[in-house]
């Protein structure tokens, strides 16, 4: 019986094992010989340029770059308004142009670079302003290719001013969209940008944040930062320059994005205290210019319906300063000046009053009984900053001891064309010069 248990245990374990080796054979065959795909993570994106920014700085930046070949990433830092093409005069600033030649006139680059010295009170960079001042006339020629705009009237006392229409503002702004649409490269919203990625002082990289939080790393060779000053961050203007009561900026960006971005990186900056106020229409979004006796004519009310006394020898722009930053401008009479500034027809004393946030008795005691219809403006104070990253004539941002290898500005962000003054008829040849410089340099840069 012994020897039966035992050949018994001995089949009943072949037996085990031949199943089990059954079991391991279809294993084998289900898994092992089935070819399998490894999965990895996707790869971080990669260009040879990212521009960020919005409206014309970085539209011509983005749309240079990517004509000269390299692969764009435009990040816009916020959504732009439509038709508000900022509240740069239209006047272009230039010299040896086809428009002085025709008429006779030898306004060299010299000249301009000098004058454009001396008005900022000899403390710009001068290297930077004659460069500028070499790249005008291209940068004109270019521009009216582009969009078709031409500043066709020279200044009769400025021979280096070079005049277009009011209305050309807004189709240039509104062409240079059309063109980054036309163009193949990639446009972004959404992304917040967080910081630069640097490598051995060189930047290689952006960090940024999407709408759901998640932070993602964008490769490139060069950056272009051209979001504007900071004219639009309450903030950065109560630090840099005392300012309260300003205006967001009509058009996007302005919010100091590159500012800061570059900052942390060890970008140099020039004059960011110096900013220039400017009294703009809020209904148009235009320049508020008033001859002082239509200004005379004008009731002025401040917050909460307050009477205010404009003093002959004192500009509408002080007169905002020390009330808030907003201002209405009440007329009686519907003078021509005021067609331009679109001033919005009151036939009710009672719509008045509640539009001034006051009451029809103290309204009609400080109008002396003036009918209806009342002409209302409303005017307030936008900042325009001639200070902020200090660059190189090829527009490329310099640091502590020298220029930060692939990172690049321009626009209105930049400093050191308008020294210890903020040059009005220069923002936006600022613009539009040195988006195209940057943007070929950065190309160039990053194409190498």
């Amino acid at each position: 019986m012994g020897k039966r248990k035992k050949t018994g245990q001995a089949i009943s374990l072949a037996a085990h094992i031949f199943f089990f080796g059954v079991i391991i054979m279809v294993l084998l065959v289900r898994y092992a010989f089935v070819e399998h795909k490894p999965t990895f993570p996707p790869l971080p994106e990669s260009f040879d340029l990212i521009v960020i920014g919005d409206g014309p700085a970085g539209d011509l930046a983005a749309i240079v770059a990517a004509e000269k070949g390299a692969h764009v990433l435009y990040m816009h830092t916020s959504e732009p308004e439509a038709d508000t093409p900022g509240v740069y005069l239209p006047v272009f600033w230039a010299a040896d142009t086809g428009y002085q030649r025709v008429a006779g006139i030898e306004y060299l680059p010299e000249t301009m670079a000098n004058e454009i010295y001396t008005s900022g009170e000899s403390s710009g960079s001068y290297r930077q302003i004659l460069a500028f001042s070499l790249a005008s006339a291209e940068s004109l020629r270019y521009l009216t290719e582009l969009t078709g705009q031409q500043f066709l009237r020279l200044d009769p006392e400025r021979p280096g001013l070079h005049w277009g229409e009011q209305e050309s503002m807004i189709k240039i702004s509104s062409r240079l969209a059309g063109q980054v649409e036309a163009l193949d490269l990639i446009e972004k919203t959404g992304l917040q940008p967080q910081s630069l990625v640097t490598e051995n002082s060189r930047v290689v990289g952006l960090t940024a944040v999407d709408p759901t939080g998640r932070e993602e790393i964008i490769y490139t060779r060069a950056v272009i930062l051209a979001d504007g000053g900071y004219g639009s961050n309450q903030e950065l203007l109560q630090k840099y320059s005392g300012l309260q009561g300003i205006m967001k900026r009509p058009e996007a960006g302005h919010l100091g994005v590159g500012l800061q971005l570059a900052q942390k990186i060890g970008a140099r900056t020039i004059s960011l205290e110096q900013v220039q106020v400017e009294t703009i229409a809020i209904g148009t979004k235009r320049y508020l210019e008033l001859s002082p006796e239509i200004l005379a004519a004008a009731f002025i009310f401040g917050e909460k319906g307050r009477p205010l006394t404009w003093e002959e020898n004192e500009s509408l722009t002080e007169l905002l300063k020390q009330n808030g930053g907003r201002v209405y401008l009440l007329f009686t009479t519907d003078y021509p000046e005021l067609i331009p500034f679109k001033p919005t027809v009151v036939e009710d004393l009672e719509l008045l009053a509640s539009a001034l946030q006051t009451t029809v008795f103290e309204l009609e005691e400080h109008l002396a009984g003036a009918p209806p219809p009342y002409y209302l403006l409303s005017a307030g104070l936008v900042a325009l900053t001639p200070g902020g990253l200090a660059v190189n004539e090829n527009y490329q941002v310099l640091g502590v001891v020298e220029p930060i290898s692939g990172l690049y500005a321009c626009g209105e962000l930049t400093g050191g064309l308008h020294g210890r003054a903020a040059i009005s008829e220069l923002f936006f040849t600022e613009t539009i010069v040195s988006s195209r410089l940057a943007g070929e340099n950065a190309a160039a840069y990053a194409l190498r």
